[in-house]
């Protein structure tokens, strides 16, 4: 008896999904992608951006470099040290608007320091290692307790999901509505955590950022964590983008 043909057809491939898929994709730092980073020594100097704008991230200066020598979920990611061995990337001029901001990180042990701060903005155009007290969006150590991570919106209350999960306003791990460092925390563990935030901010022309520090004084305000990847979208996203960005980091990195 003949073989039935459609049997020998072969399954049609499901292309992987890819950020770049998704309108307004403006930064994209992707640890896994080992051609993307350049190493001295073990100190990571660049880290490349592999959306279209071209924003590599910097630190020239050896003392101050992450380490490519962490992991996350079993793939590559960048350490920074905090104080004992502070480490932090800039860039002089990311300009987004109304972003949608993904990070895969994981909190590493031991405290943290006073208004040490895992990214940042600069409201000024200034070079983002200028000791003006500016930032715009961050991400700093919350002050309820040191094992959390505060949001301190200038301009705007986001939206925040912790691992795909909305955490409302409000709420003990909830959302800063005041501009200020006395953020209310959210959880970031010592496992890896995906961060989502649509904080509605515009930031109008290119301002320079900071990943790992408070740019304020970033030799001393550096966070202790392990970083895997960064995506930034000039736009609001929908929540069938969202949830497909949130699916893409959560399975390549490990989180449940």
């Amino acid at each position: 008896m003949a073989m039935n043909p459609k049997l020998l057809r072969p399954k049609a491939s499901v292309a992987p999904f890819s950020p770049q898929a998704i309108a307004g994709l403006a930064l994209w730092l992707d640890a896994a992608d080992a051609s993307s980073i350049t190493l001295n020594g073990n100190g990571v100097s660049a880290w490349g951006d592999k959306s279209e704008n071209g924003l590599s991230v910097i630190q020239p200066t050896a003392l101050y470099q992450p380490q490519y020598t962490a992991t996350i979920g079993g793939k590559p990611a960048l350490l920074f040290g905090g104080a004992a061995s502070p480490a932090f990337l800039g860039c002089e001029g990311g300009s987004f608007a109304n972003e949608t901001f993904f990070m895969v990180a994981a909190r590493n042990n031991g405290s943290q320091e006073a208004y040490a701060a895992l990214f940042a903005y600069r409201q000024s155009a200034n070079t983002y290692l200028s000791s003006d007290a500016d930032s715009e969006f961050v991400l700093n150590r919350g002050t309820v307790s040191d094992d959390a991570l505060g949001f301190d919106p200038i301009t705007s209350t986001p939206t925040l999901y912790t691992n795909g999960v909305n955490i409302p306003a409000g709420s003990v791990d909830g959302i800063a509505t005041e501009n200020s460092y006395s953020s209310s925390p959210f959880a970031v563990a010592d496992a890896q955590s995906l961060l989502t935030i649509y904080s509605g901010t515009s930031i109008a022309g290119a301002k320079p950022f900071i990943i790992g520090a408070d740019a304020y004084e970033p030799a001393s305000r550096t966070y202790r964590a392990t970083v895997g990847e960064i995506l930034i979208y000039q736009n609001a996203l929908s929540e069938a983008e969202r949830q497909s960005v949130e699916a893409y980091l959560m399975s390549k990195w490990g989180i449940t």
